[in-house]
């Protein structure tokens, strides 16, 4: 996934962030992950808590788990207050505010590590729970992967050259209103251009 972080295309492609005034409602939480370390994550908990126990995980772009992947995990939750929402931080703790930091962190990555974090977000909530994924771009592949194993839908926005791992999804795949959604683009705007549905 990190074999074009590189490109400067792919860099090119990327709006340096910019600072926005952030004051959350969520907390930052750690729980244990399958390789026997810890993760962190930004929780917004449901405010109308439901015996259905949904929840939302939001997989962050390539800049990290920043206060504006933060400031949308809020505006998701409060359009869905009965689903808890955590964004997962895939990059332990590290934030990029550049572009050639963002590249650095996104080829740092190593998958074991990163599946290791998303199994033990699936863990943390308990095998009760439905989960859905949405990723921006890196967090849209990855959005992508962990929904393979989860009982939820996959918002997917990604680039198209990740599209062959589509074979693999069993459940319905929602395609964002961009090929590679950026830190520009608030949810309030996230419209879906087509669903892709698993044969039956």
């Amino acid at each position: 996934m990190a074999d074009f972080a590189d490109e400067k295309d792919f860099k090119e492609a990327h709006e340096t962030p910019a600072e926005i005034d952030f004051s959350g409602k969520g907390q930052k939480i750690s729980f244990a992950t399958t390789d026997g370390k810890e993760a962190l994550a930004y929780l917004v908990p449901a405010t109308e808590k439901r015996e259905d126990n949904k929840y939302l995980f939001v997989i962050h772009e390539w800049y990290g788990l920043n206060d504006f992947i933060k400031r949308e995990s809020e505006r998701l939750a409060e359009a869905m207050p009965d689903v808890s929402v955590i964004a997962l931080d895939l990059y332990d703790g590290k934030v990029a505010s550049t572009r050639e930091k963002a590249s650095e962190y996104m080829q740092a990555v190593q998958n074991e590590r990163a599946q290791a974090i998303i199994a033990g977000a699936m863990g943390q909530v308990g095998s009760g729970a439905k989960i859905a994924t949405i990723g921006w771009c890196f967090g849209g592949g990855w959005s992508l992967r962990s929904n393979l194993k989860a009982a939820g839908r996959i918002r997917y926005e990604a680039r198209r050259r990740w599209c062959s791992t589509l074979r693999h999804a069993d459940r319905p795949v929602v395609f964002g209103a961009s090929d590679c959604g950026q830190a520009s683009t608030p949810a309030d705007r996230w419209r879906p251009r087509c669903i892709v549905r698993p044969r039956t």
